[in-house]
């Protein structure tokens, strides 16, 4: 690990107690789900929705399903979140006694979809003339409420949720990467086995690039609703690629071809593709040290009614070995299953 002040400054020790997450360079996540869940029922409770002589008040929030989460890479902020919400509500007409009630639902609350384009579906539980004209009401004067509060949620899940993710950054921060040192140029070595320790071909000094890396394993299994030729084309296709990790890709799926995807992020070559059944490639992560590269295998096994995918990663930098994993479970797994439908039982 460099000195601070010396070396490429994404690796950099900052002079500071926990001496972790230099410049918020790697990947770092908060679990947003509890506190999401009790924020979006103090937001939706008690809200008012009067037209004329109709008037409701939703009263409580009877189901809130999914997760959220806020995550740090690369001095960013992303967030993560996807909710089922149920609200009731009652009502009156002409100041009635007798109150009429409902729910509103929002059956998709994430990131994927902008606050105007939310779906609110109300429902109301009385099935009389009053009944349907407090629904229209609700439908047509309180979706824009329950869009603004749901954007009030995003808000504060982006501010007040996310504080303290980001490390204050040491004042010398702009200076050391002004003194960024220059590549040691790319070393693929095919020592990368697991468990091992890789030595680049400049040497061990701690102030170089070429010092001693602690390696790990990866091993993922998951399944794909979906044929070994689709998960293949999926995994080695442009256009697919771009589509579930939504940005650009450059790609030539050929034997020695190169690949960088996630805006540059991560960036490899091909040394195996046998199509519908395996490929192999070499692989980096930008923030990792210059000229290092893990051994990606995926292995496919199309079943009766699914494909098995079997990820196997040699060289991963031991550091990072836990963010790697997560990134491949939803940058990737997840992200093709939401996208394509690989998620539903086959037709």
């Amino acid at each position: 690990m460099a000195k601070w002040g010396q070396g490429d400054p994404r690796w950099i020790v900052e002079e500071r107690a926990d001496a972790t997450n230099v410049n918020n360079w790697h990947w770092t996540e908060k679990d947003a789900s509890e506190w999401s869940k009790t924020l979006l029922k103090e937001l939706f409770r008690g809200l008012k929705i009067e037209d004329g002589d109709a008037k409701c008040q939703t009263t409580d929030v009877s189901k809130v399903e999914g997760e959220a989460s806020v995550n740090n890479r690369k001095a960013k902020t992303i967030v993560f979140y996807e909710w089922t919400v149920t609200i009731d509500w009652k009502g009156t007409l002409n100041d009635d006694d007798v109150p009429i009630r409902g729910t509103i639902e929002i059956p998709n609350l994430s990131e994927e979809i902008a606050v105007e384009d939310l779906e609110v579906i109300v429902k109301v539980k009385t099935d009389s003339d009053d009944g349907w004209k407090l629904k229209e009401m609700i439908r047509k004067s309180g979706a824009e409420i329950i869009r603004k509060t749901a954007g009030c949620y995003i808000e504060k899940l982006k501010t007040e949720f996310s504080q303290g993710l980001q490390l204050p950054r040491h004042q010398s921060s702009e200076a050391a990467k002004a003194g960024k040192m220059s590549s040691a140029g790319s070393v693929i070595s095919d020592a990368f086995k697991s468990g091992a320790s890789v030595r680049s071909k400049q040497g061990s000094s701690p102030g170089s690039v070429g010092y001693i890396i602690a390696t790990k394993k990866i091993v993922l299994n998951t399944d794909f609703k979906t044929t070994a030729n689709e998960l293949y084309l999926t995994l080695t296709s442009r256009e697919r690629l771009e589509a579930f990790t939504q940005g650009p890709v450059e790609i030539e799926a050929t034997k020695g071809g190169r690949f960088s995807l996630l805006g540059g992020n991560v960036t490899g070559e091909f040394r195996e593709l046998i199509r519908d059944t395996r490929i192999v490639q070499t692989w980096r992560y930008s923030n990792w040290p210059d000229g290092h590269y893990s051994t990606v295998r995926i292995e496919l096994q199309q079943t009766e009614d699914n494909t098995k995918l079997k990820l196997t990663q040699s060289g991963v930098p031991e550091s990072e070995a836990e963010r790697t994993r997560q990134g491949w479970n939803r940058y990737y797994f997840q992200s093709m299953k939401r996208t394509f439908g690989y998620g539903a039982q086959l037709m």
